[in-house]
């Protein structure tokens, strides 16, 4: 006892002569000398006794090592390299373990809590002894920033001047990555496509096999940057089934991999594995531990196929094809599409919408179909096909194989991206269930996942939160960017753990449980925290208390999991808070919260938080003129062949129209001598990403979607501000003006009704919701020979790909919204069906809904979800609505969504019903009705006709694998 009690007397003199972290080590020296004198009064009662104050003293031997540090000799040799955080983490995990050993013996002891305000003051004076202006060395400045970030988040001032938050990722000295185009040869062309050339070639110095992609960069040097990022991307990639980078010709524009075997989709064709369940097991899990630590790494492939895995003659793999790699989520405006040559692409990458690591996910279920079939998943039809089918939920069918293979491959390619499994979780799945391939042995299949398994519980249960909390961030609305970066580092961490020497090991050491105890600890609090910020939690908060709060608890938070991670000996990547996620997130909150000013308490008082908090990063609420011309350079990089010149067309002085956004003109096409319209927004709009994010979303609808009842895109000019959409003049204007000025008889509103229910079909067959329907948005155009009004749907700034089918954000025109979207829940496309019932009741009574309400925007919506009562009134020279029309408007208001009609059952029960506006000549809605069915018809045909075409060629590439075969008997 009396060791113990001199061990005691060091470390309380150790931890008294601190040189920093003082008012800690304060009460650190405060709590030992309690348990010093409760263990003078202290008998040994047994052997358990005595094991327990030997980790006692252990403990107390390591935490006066800490302590002993921290005197002014020793702190600085080692402040400079290790996290300014660690020794408070370090501090706290002793002192557990201490109260924790004292606990065990029945000591009562005095729990170590340490003081926020004393670790605060501590974290001030850690401050000034970093902030030496005279003082270059870097390190000293990076410890600076790290105390910085640690007391931004308690609000308290620093001692000196702001420190910013490093922006993006660093990465290795590209330096060093230098080849001449002397040290290798390139021989023949294996792919091309518009920006990268791919070669395959020897490297002389090992006359080796390499693979040379060669980026075009033209006179402007238009692709220097993507040369850049994937020298950056590949240098910073290291794992035995990811192809070595060897380096870069910098003068040249060219990138050199290493590359050893031949391509999976070669040895599936030449059936070299047909009878091989087990090696297409071992291939496919493989790839999933690849494609793991890529996303780990915060790295998409986006062009994952059979032709891109590399497989040698041991079945090892090497995943290739490296062209366009990036980087999440710091690259999200790089182009999304035209990403490969595979014609099975996610939905979202067809679309042109955010997308993610799921992606990646999309094309892993095309390989386990091809290793499976031995057929590519739509290798039959054209790209076009291929995108309509996959935009329309269509999958190639799958043979006969165990259920879980089956339940596997529709998981990955879920048309919801946050619905597919992330790769760490496909492993546990695999793992798990003991996914197998036809004609895989047993025995080989369990050897195989026995030694991947983690066999560790308490490792198992880390791994279950942790997907668990990346699970939750999928469905979280704001603080989306930091969240979406906390993901990827989470990521990194579950990858580490997951292969690490703890979760193979079945009995782990009592320091080791006692680590994991800490992680599990630290990531219960991360997922209350994360949890906290879902929608239905966060709107009873989020105007009450302090905005920045959840990025300091994320900082806090994953600095805890970070710490724990390091005390399990694993090297991991800190995460830290970027400057451009701060920005995207609370300028996203203020516009948010800028919604509800006047009508929701504390919102005036949350906005200059927002404004507060972004000054103390030197940023502001508004996009500067360099932000726009850099998100205008990224966005529209991909639509560059829609560029039209301003001195092509001549622009009147006086405009149609305007609103929120932008003013429309008339102006002269010098070319085609036609009028068109010039959409010119206002420089204002631009003041943040969402806004850019609808421009991009409207371009790409514009550019892709085409129909008779939309408007014509003629093209865009972003040379300089202000922008320019120029599109198709419709002179007889909209269809609110139409109907305010009793222009339309019955026969014309009838059949605009019909031709915008089918416009809006056309949309929703695409996956795209309009999400702002209404009279204002429908221009009328008339037939030069006939006269008669042709509808064109038009402003595609708030429409969306519908993948996930759980929108959220209300965007439209709140006398047109649905319930659920003003009720801030999930909706769909049954949310334009209601805005349509608003269309046709606008046109039967000739006023606006909700007219009589004014700009009361909160009796309009009190109104609408209360359950639409509008009245059924027409003029006093028009015979009354008939039962079918009113039928057919109240079913598409109603309440409940599934109640609603689509609007291919709208289009049916209109023909089928002959349904008109009151007034109408029955003759001529005979004639175009009978019109409208027999074109319905043969178009239903046509389709069929292709359907089955489709379907007879898919079936005869199927007999073809012999994996069907074995089905078919």
């Amino acid at each position: 006892m009396n060791y113990i009690l001199e061990t005691l007397d060091t470390a309380i003199n150790k931890a008294s002569h601190a040189y920093v972290y003082n008012r800690e080590c304060e009460q650190v020296a405060s709590v030992l000398s309690s348990y010093k004198e409760n263990l003078k009064k202290f008998h040994v009662k047994n052997q358990s006794d005595i094991n327990e104050l030997q980790k006692f003293v252990d403990q107390l031997l390591k935490l006066t090592n800490i302590t002993d540090n921290l005197c002014f000799e020793k702190w600085a040799n080692i402040s400079l390299n290790e996290p300014v955080t660690k020794p408070m983490m370090e501090i706290n995990l002793a002192m557990n373990y201490l109260g924790m050993s004292m606990s065990k013996i029945g000591v009562d002891n005095n729990k170590y809590q340490p003081n926020q305000e004393d670790l605060i003051d501590d974290f001030q004076s850690l401050y000034g002894v970093f902030a030496d202006p005279a003082n270059t060395n870097l390190k000293v400045h990076e410890k600076r920033e790290e105390v910085a970030i640690y007391l931004r988040q308690f609000h308290k001032p620093l001692p000196g001047s702001v420190v910013e938050i490093p922006d993006g990722m660093m990465f290795a000295d590209l330096e060093r990555y230098k080849l001449l185009p002397t040290e290798y040869t390139k021989d023949i062309i294996i792919s091309e496509d518009r920006n990268i050339t791919t070669y395959r070639g020897i490297l002389k110095e090992h006359q080796a096999y390499v693979k040379i992609l060669k980026v075009r960069v033209d006179e402007e040097q238009a692709n220097k940057d993507l040369f850049k990022r994937i020298v950056m991307l590949l240098s910073s990639i290291q794992h035995p089934s990811i192809c070595p980078f060897i380096g870069a010709c910098f003068e040249n524009y060219e990138i050199v991999t290493q590359e050893s075997g031949e391509s999976l989709r070669t040895l599936i064709q030449k059936k070299i594995l047909k009878d091989n369940g087990t090696a297409k097991t071992v291939i496919a899990f493989k790839i999933a531990e690849a494609m793991t630590y890529l996303h780990a790494k915060s790295i998409i492939h986006r062009d994952l196929c059979a032709s891109n895995i590399l497989v040698d003659d041991d079945f090892n793999i090497n995943i290739t094809g490296f062209a366009n790699l990036r980087f999440i989520p710091d690259d999200e405006f790089i182009d999304a599409t035209l990403v490969g040559d595979e014609r099975f692409r996610a939905p979202e990458l067809i679309s042109g919408e955010e997308y993610r690591e799921p992606v990646d996910v999309f094309a892993f279920a095309a390989i386990l179909y091809e290793l499976l079939t031995g057929a590519i998943p739509f290798g039959e039809m054209s790209q076009i096909q291929a995108n309509c089918s996959i935009e329309q939920k269509k999958r190639p069918f799958i043979p006969t194989c165990s259920p879980d293979l089956t339940m596997l491959i529709q998981m990955c390619w879920d048309q919801n991206p946050k619905c597919r499994p992330p790769f760490c979780d496909i492993i546990r799945i695999m793992e798990k269930q003991k996914i197998a391939f036809p004609g895989s042995r047993e025995e080989e299949i369990s050897n195989f996942y026995a030694l991947s398994r983690a066999k560790s519980t308490d490792v198992e249960s880390c791994l279950r939160l942790f997907h668990e909390i990346c699970t939750k961030i999928n469905y979280i609305e704001f603080y989306q960017r930091q969240l979406i970066r906390v993901r990827a580092t989470l990521y990194g961490y579950q990858y580490e753990l997951q292969n690490s020497e703890h979760a193979k090991t079945e009995e782990l050491e009592y320091e080791t449980l006692a680590d994991l105890d800490n992680l599990k600890t630290s990531l219960w609090q991360l997922l209350t925290a994360i949890d906290n910020l879902h929608t239905e939690k966060f709107q009873n908060y989020a105007f009450t208390s302090e905005v920045h709060r959840p990025t300091f608890e994320l900082v806090e938070l994953m600095e805890q999991v970070y710490i724990s991670m390091c005390n399990l000996g694993l090297t991991v990547s800190k995460y830290v808070p970027v400057k451009s996620d701060i920005a995207t997130d609370y300028r996203y909150l203020y516009f948010t919260f800028n919604d509800f000013i006047g009508e929701v308490p504390f919102v005036s008082q949350r906005l200059e938080e927002i404004q507060t908090f972004l000054k103390s990063y030197n940023l502001s609420i508004e996009l500067t003129d360099a932000d726009v011309k850099g998100m205008f350079k990224k966005i529209f990089f991909k639509f560059r062949t829609d560029v039209v010149s301003r001195e092509r067309f001549e622009l009147n002085s006086n405009h149609l129209n305007g609103g929120k956004t932008a003013l429309v003109y008339v102006a002269t096409d010098k070319e085609t001598n036609k009028e068109v319209a010039v959409k010119q927004f206002f420089d204002s709009y631009f003041t943040d990403e969402i806004s850019m994010r609808n421009l991009k979303r409207e371009i790409y609808f514009l550019v892709t979607l085409k129909h008779k009842y939309l408007v014509d895109f003629i093209g865009f000019n972003a040379e300089a501000l202000p922008f320019w959409i120029i599109m198709e003049y419709v002179p007889a204007g909209d269809l609110f003006g139409l109907i305010s000025n009793d222009k339309l008889d019955a026969y014309e509103k009838t059949k605009i009704a019909l031709e915008v229910a089918e416009g809006m079909e056309y949309l929703h067959s695409k996956q795209v919701m309009h999400r702002d329907l209404k009279t204002s948005n429908i221009l009328v155009q008339y037939h030069k020979k006939t006269f008669e009004p042709i509808p064109k749907i038009a402003d595609f700034g708030y429409a969306r790909i519908n993948t996930s089918i759980e929108m959220t954000i209300g965007v439209g025109t709140t006398n047109y919204e649905a319930p659920e979207v003003i009720n801030g829940g999930m909706y769909d496309f049954k949310a334009d069906v209601f805005s349509y019932s608003m269309v046709l009741w606008e046109m039967i009574s000739g006023v606006f809904p909700y007219y009589w309400l004014g700009n009361d925007k909160l009796a309009i919506e009190r109104s609408i979800i209360s359950g639409v009562e509008l009245p059924f009134q027409t003029k006093s020279n028009e015979p009354s609505v008939s039962e079918d029309l009113e039928e057919l408007v109240r079913k598409c208001w109603s309440l409940d969504p599934e109640e609603r009609y689509t609007f291919s059952e709208i289009i049916e029960i209109m023909i089928s019903k002959r349904i008109a506006f009151p007034g109408a000549d029955p003759k001529r809605i005979e004639t175009f009705y009978a019109k409208k069915e027999k074109r319905r018809r043969k178009h239903h045909r046509h389709n069929q006709e292709n359907t089955y075409s489709y379907e007879f060629r898919t079936v005869n590439t199927l007999l073809k694998s012999s994996q069907i075969m074995d089905f078919q008997k």
